[in-house]
């Protein structure tokens, strides 16, 4: 299992099954993945969430090449912006927002950084985790320990 992978599992295993296999990730550190059963799901996050994206292979094929998601995946202009104001990613990396979107966080050059994909992929899934089955609109307090 790679560092990726075992950073997903860390974070996000308690909603995708593993092992995990990665299928693609983008510059914002969203991943589609497949979990042990074959079911794809996407990790999206700076919106702290997790949604079943294919049960097939076909589906999955199918669901990649809709325009829709080629517009969503690209993260268009944000991902310019990010890499006009912090520079290109190195290995390793990704653009995030800091303060999530769910979370109130605007799509916005100012609420983007570089960071370790690995620490996002874990650090957003702990989260995730805690908020989950939250209503909508629900206070929360962040805490950095």
């Amino acid at each position: 299992m790679t560092s990726v992978e075992q950073a997903i599992t860390k974070g996000w295993g308690w909603a995708v099954r593993s092992p995990v296999t990665i299928i693609i990730i983008n510059d914002f550190g969203n991943v589609v993945v497949q979990d042990s059963p074959g079911l794809y799901y996407r990790i999206t996050p700076e919106d702290l969430s997790r949604s079943l994206f294919a049960s097939t292979h076909s589906q999955l094929v199918l669901a990649m090449k809709s325009q829709e998601f080629q517009r969503d995946w690209a993260m268009e202009p944000l991902r310019t912006l990010a890499e006009e104001a912090y520079g290109a990613l190195e290995l390793g990396q990704c653009y995030h927002l800091i303060m999530p979107s769910v979370l109130g966080g605007p799509y916005s050059i100012e609420n983007v950084r570089r960071i370790s994909l690995i620490e996002h992929l874990a650090t957003s899934g702990v989260l995730a985790r805690q908020i989950h089955e939250l209503p909508d609109g629900s206070k929360v307090i962040l805490s950095t320990t």
